[in-house]
């Protein structure tokens, strides 16, 4: 896999070429993808609403389960006291940004203990035989300190290291033509990330330099020594330039000889942006929307429209049943596997808890309606509740007679 990236724009082209060193496969050209994009969402403001939010309804509200001796587990997973959720919610960000997710699991030789421990994706390379997942805290310098290096099995197989049995679980998004690493399912929508960012920068730069006027500047030659211009030089640049050399001036020293009535001045360069700015910024608001398949008032993105609560609740159920629960079940399929294999538990009773983002109900609601707004399972034909209707159509029969 070859992507080229330039370390001052994290923005990036990508082609299924396969590289690799001694070591791990490469991801990127410079194997540093991941951090491209780490760069890219900590820059882009919609881009990283969309993630964060995506992130937060895959993880849902927490997790039920029938099974009393875990109830306390999924509240405090691992030796930090976090919950499934919170480990569940930085794998979802991971996943849904860069394309790829990574879950150490961690136990003993007898299985009396479960812990399970995100890890950084941008910390993660898969080993040269594809058995391993190596874990590093500077990939930017992997010459130095390579004794810091860990390498973690690829679940189900487990080696001792730091004196426990470990394994690592990776998730990864499918894109064809790619084999060892995930592609994020926006990839599409990385240019348009960058008309985002970009907009967003030379706003900033409108805002903060619109007194400095770039031009010439033409001064009489009446400096005693190269010092004295050289100072002149110095203070018209710390006064008159901006950052990134806004309102950047060019400086003219009249040459002895030239016309004495000639006075010094300024001759303003007038610069003109040609296209609608606010448009390009709409337009790839919108296109990054549909790139990630997501929805404009699930991520907090405001329309001409506002905010409506009937539309929000919309949306949020597309979303739950086109891509939140797909994420969910890949989730809760490894997690129940990790609980049998280790704990020996049948945990399919494990479950999301789903909410949406508002609630409105009616002063009277069936029982699954109630349900259903509150993002549980629900059954519209429950045999209580039809013995329930029976007993009121009965009723009105009785006083109709």
């Amino acid at each position: 896999m070859v992507i080229a990236a330039v370390k001052d724009d994290p923005y990036i082209t990508v082609s299924s070429s396969v590289q690799s060193n001694n070591n791990w496969w490469l991801f990127g050209s410079d194997n540093l993808f991941p951090q491209a994009i780490a760069m890219m969402n900590r820059r882009s403001v919609v881009n990283r609403a969309i993630l964060k939010s995506k992130a937060n309804y895959i993880a849902g509200k927490g997790f039920t389960i029938d099974v009393h001796r875990l109830v306390n587990w999924i509240e405090n997973t691992n030796a930090y006291n976090e919950s499934l959720r919170s480990i569940t919610k930085k794998l979802a960000y991971d996943k849904k940004s860069i394309g790829n997710a990574y879950l150490e699991i961690v136990t003993n030789n007898k299985g009396q203990f479960l812990n399970l421990y995100h890890q950084d994706a941008t910390k993660c390379r898969l080993s040269k035989d594809k058995k391993r997942i190596m874990l590093f805290h500077d990939w930017y310098h992997t010459n130095k300190e390579k004794k810091w290096m860990k390498k973690v099995p690829i679940y189900p197989f487990f080696e001792e290291i730091d004196g426990n049995l470990r394994s690592i679980v990776h998730f990864k998004d499918y894109e064809p033509e790619f084999e060892n690493y995930g592609m994020p399912d926006w990839l599409a929508g990385m240019s348009v990330s960058a008309i985002a960012y970009k907009t967003d920068k030379w706003n900033i730069s409108r805002l903060d330099h619109s007194f400095n006027s770039s031009g010439m500047l033409i001064v009489a030659d009446e400096f005693e020594s190269p010092e004295d211009l050289s100072n002149f030089k110095d203070e018209v640049n710390k006064n008159f330039i901006g950052e990134g050399n806004q309102g950047k001036i060019l400086l003219l020293v009249r040459k002895p000889g030239a016309d004495p009535t000639d006075a010094t001045k300024f001759e303003k360069i007038e610069q003109s942006a040609e296209g609608d700015w606010k448009e390009l910024h709409s337009q790839s608001t919108g296109d990054l929307i549909i790139a990630h398949s997501w929805f404009r008032s699930l991520a907090g993105i405001s329309d001409n429209t506002g905010f409506d609560t009937k539309r929000i609740l919309n949306e949020y159920e597309v979303a739950i049943n086109t891509v939140v629960l797909d994420e969910q079940q890949e989730f809760l399929e490894v997690y129940q596997r990790i609980l049998w294999d280790i704990l020996k538990i049948d945990a399919t009773s494990l479950n999301f808890i789903n909410k949406p983002p508002v609630t409105v109900k009616p002063q009277y609601m069936f029982i699954w309606e109630a349900r259903k707004a509150d993002g549980l399972d629900y059954d519209e034909n429950d045999p209580k509740q039809q013995e329930y209707l029976a007993n009121i159509d009965k009723a009105e029969i009785t006083v109709q007679a």
